[in-house]
C-alpha cells in the first residue's frame, strides 16, 4: 500500500469524521507550504516545509496535520 491509497482508505475518512472540510466555508488543502525553508547563508534557504493537510476555514488556516515526519522540529 503507498501513501497516496493509505490516505484515500485511512487519513480522509478520519478527517471527515472529525469534521475537516464538512461544514460550510470549510475546506482541505493539502501538500500546503508552512514555511519557507531555514536560513543557510548568503539570500540561500533549505528545503521547504509543507503540512500534508490543513483544514482552512472562512478563509483562515485553523489547523494543519502532518502525517509522518515525527522527528522534524518546526
Amino acid at each position: 500500500m503507498n501513501e497516496a491509497q493509505t490516505r484515500l482508505n485511512f487519513i480522509d475518512p478520519a478527517l471527515r469524521e472529525a469534521g475537516w472540510g464538512v461544514f460550510e466555508g470549510s475546506y482541505i488543502r493539502v501538500e500546503f507550504p508552512i514555511t519557507d525553508g531555514r536560513k543557510v547563508g548568503n539570500g540561500r534557504r533549505g528545503s521547504k516545509l509543507s503540512a500534508d493537510c490543513i483544514r482552512i476555514q472562512e478563509k483562515e488556516n485553523c489547523g494543519y496535520r502532518s502525517q509522518g515526519k515525527r522527528q522534524v522540529y518546526y
